[in-house]
């Protein structure tokens, strides 16, 4: 009976496996939402692992080249502490990675992150009706079980394009309150790009019409707060990129090193008021980390959007987002920008042969 129940089972253990991270967080019990993710990861995955065959390609082979290098990086990175755990998600993105190579359909594993994401817009309605007295958010502002709003917004932004993307049409009004109430500017134009993207495949006129429009409603919208590039979060934006840019190096300051190796070349944010644990903009948080080195996850990156799948649209929209705000340190969305990466990598015929990986004991699995 469990033998012939067995694919049900599965099914049922994707869909709580991805409720149980986007919802691994409760206000006031198990603190920040963004390290609770990454410990149900590191709980579940190393075993998750054990029971499936990885395949071996390129992009497995050079990835685990970077991860040694982060490990390496370790030795030179200021504090211990702070480095090794932000190593353990570097190393948990591989996994994840490894993860989506190795199975077939993400459908089922994004119907949980959905259903986790349901539980956050409801709550997050709550939150704007006021309704809601014992949760914890950012300055008060609905942000369901991600504290800070902008994370939600996001968050929501990358479910929208997966959902559409993997045709899960009854799962999309999950997605809503967190872009209709927060309105993050950085996940509203990851939206808009990937609309353009599209349109530019199916349609050069509608393209040409969106970007018209975008134009007009940017320049019609341009006195209002959440689009005014003069405003304090945008002009903090550009300080702390260019302070961030000055601190590069050739190797990089080590894993982890950016939160205390940034006061030293801020000239245009004021680090005794303000902490800060990202620069907005993670591309610039791994040169800074890891110098020329971060070149390989970009090229990695750029030949996986090379292959011809409707699923790059999930990357495009996290690489939006990227540039402006930290999704792949929040642990649901960097669960789904490797998941989906890796199995991207199952369309490209790069899988490798390799004799000491077939005489290794238990090679698939270690």
């Amino acid at each position: 009976v469990i033998m012939i129940m067995s694919p049900l089972v599965i099914r049922l253990g994707a869909i709580a496996f991805g409720l149980m991270l986007s919802v691994a967080y409760i206000p006031g019990w198990t603190g920040a939402s963004i390290p609770t993710g990454y410990l149900f990861l590191m709980f579940t995955l190393p075993i998750v692992l054990l029971f499936i065959k990885i395949p071996v390609t390129y992009f497995h082979l050079i990835g685990s080249l970077f991860l040694l290098y982060v490990c390496i990086s370790l030795s030179w990175s200021l504090n211990f502490h702070i480095a090794f755990f932000i190593l353990l998600q570097v190393l948990l993105a591989g996994m994840v990675f490894c993860l989506g190579s190795a199975i077939e359909d993400l459908t089922d594993l994004l119907k949980g992150v959905a259903l986790g994401l349901g539980v956050s817009a409801v709550i997050c309605i709550l939150q704007w009706y006021k309704l809601d007295t014992w949760s914890y958010t950012n300055f008060g502002y609905p942000a369901g079980l991600f504290i800070n709003p902008n994370l939600l917004c996001e968050f929501s932004a990358v479910m929208l394009v997966s959902l559409i993307v993997f045709k899960l049409w009854y799962w999309l009004p999950v997605t809503l309150p967190g872009l209709i109430i927060v309105h993050s500017r950085a996940a509203l134009l990851s939206l808009f790009v990937c609309l353009l993207i599209w349109l530019w495949k199916y349609s050069k006129f509608l393209f040409t019409i969106a970007v018209l429009l975008g134009i007009a409603f940017a320049a019609r919208s341009y006195s209002l707060d959440y689009l005014n590039f003069k405003s304090a979060s945008i002009i903090e934006r550009f300080a702390m990129w260019m302070d961030t840019a000055r601190g590069l190096s050739l190797f990089g300051h080590g894993v982890g090193s950016f939160e205390l190796v940034f006061p030293k070349y801020a000239v245009n944010i004021d680090v005794v008021q303000t902490t800060l644990k990202y620069p907005h903009n993670d591309w610039l948080q791994l040169a800074f980390e890891f110098g020329i080195v971060a070149l390989i996850p970009l090229v990695l990156i750029l030949q996986i959007l090379k292959i011809k799948n409707d699923n790059r649209y999930i990357l495009y929209s996290i690489g939006i987002i990227s540039l402006f705000s930290y999704p792949l340190h929040v642990p649901v969305i960097m669960f789904i920008g490797f998941l989906v990466a890796g199995n991207l990598t199952r369309l490209d015929d790069t899988s490798l042969d390799l004799w000491f990986y077939r005489r290794l004991p238990l090679s698939e699995r270690v």
